[in-house]
């Protein structure tokens, strides 16, 4: 590639953060940049549209890359960016069916980061540190978290950068305050007053159903347990991150979860986001043991359910 062809450090950065979502990944293998094919040799100068192809999310995820995108390509207009949206389910089994083929069918791929690992471990995902000197480019990577550098890396906090962080996210409690008010409940601060609170709630009749939470098999009951799990001192691995680490507490915290789902709507089992968040933003439930902040971006919108009936934010309630 020519110096002349070499994108600044602002352009390669610019170009990580255009496939946002969890984390932004390099594939390993073909040319980067956006070439299709190999540059060509030397000659007159010709205008040159560089594609660019991004695998990623939909739903708000969706809208977040596509103002991300629209903002580079307005201050690059040689770089065409193609995004493919994929549900998080379908992104994942598309991402690993072209990487297993060798597919260059992607340049940029956008994903959760709990798949970091298995990716990384397979050498699917480009070095973009080597990358970057390979191309002459010093990367500053002091304005990120070092937390989220860490996870970057494979393996972990030690390894080789194969990810940039774009969309921080956050797992919340939600509760409904106008009927803990109204029904004289404390703030629920532990697993406990939850769990009261869900009795109580059940009994008044003010809601459909006290509490939700997500129960559908794979990524969302293990997310939507993780709360509880973490709460009655378990963990998912042991920290050399090569053995499972659930024991007693974990048994115990499911337990527990097993206990709130008597209080929650029928199929909860089966549940996924749209499950929860439109019952929680529809103002139905009274409690959801996980919101995420794409759940509630519509709350101030006509659409949302306004005043004492919007949820209220809180951290993850402890133990006891």
């Amino acid at each position: 590639m020519h110096d002349s062809e070499m994108p600044s450090r602002r352009e390669f950065l610019k170009l990580a953060a255009v496939g946002a979502g969890a984390f932004v990944v390099g594939l390993a293998g073909g040319y980067q940049w956006g070439y299709s094919s190999a540059p060509r040799a030397p000659g007159p100068a010709q205008p040159v549209t560089r594609s660019i192809s991004l695998l990623g999310r939909d739903a708000e995820h969706q809208d977040i890359n596509t103002a991300v995108i629209d903002f580079f390509t307005r201050e690059k207009p040689e770089y065409k960016v193609e995004y493919s949206p994929l549900a998080y389910s379908a992104l994942y089994d598309k991402m690993v069916l072209a990487l297993q083929q060798g597919s260059s069918a992607y340049d940029l791929v956008y994903m959760d980061d709990p798949w970091l690992p298995q990716f990384g471990e397979k050498g699917w995902l480009t070095d973009l540190e080597a990358l970057a000197k390979e191309a002459g480019i010093t990367l500053d990577l002091s304005d990120f978290p070092s937390v989220l550098i860490d996870v970057g890396r494979h393996p972990y906090k030690t390894g080789k950068l194969i990810a940039f962080p774009q969309m921080g996210n956050v797992q919340i409690f939600a509760y409904r305050k106008d009927v803990f008010d109204k029904l004289g409940l404390p703030e629920p601060k532990t697993w406990t007053d939850v769990l009261n609170a869900c009795e109580k709630i059940k009994a008044s009749g003010l809601v459909e159903h006290p509490i939700a939470f997500r129960g559908q098999k794979g990524n969302p009951v293990a997310t939507a347990f993780q709360p509880l799990l973490y709460a009655f001192g378990g963990k998912i691995l042991t920290d050399d991150l090569k053995r499972c680490a659930l024991d007693s507490k974990a048994v115990e915290a499911l337990e527990f979860l097993l206990e709130l789902k008597k209080y929650a709507p029928p199929g909860v089992e089966n549940f996924g986001t749209a499950d929860v968040r439109d019952r929680l933003v529809g103002g139905r439930i009274a409690m959801s043991t996980e919101t995420w902040p794409g759940w509630i971006k519509g709350c101030g919108q006509p659409s949302c359910e306004q005043g004492p009936r919007s949820p209220r934010l809180h951290h993850h309630p402890r133990r006891a």
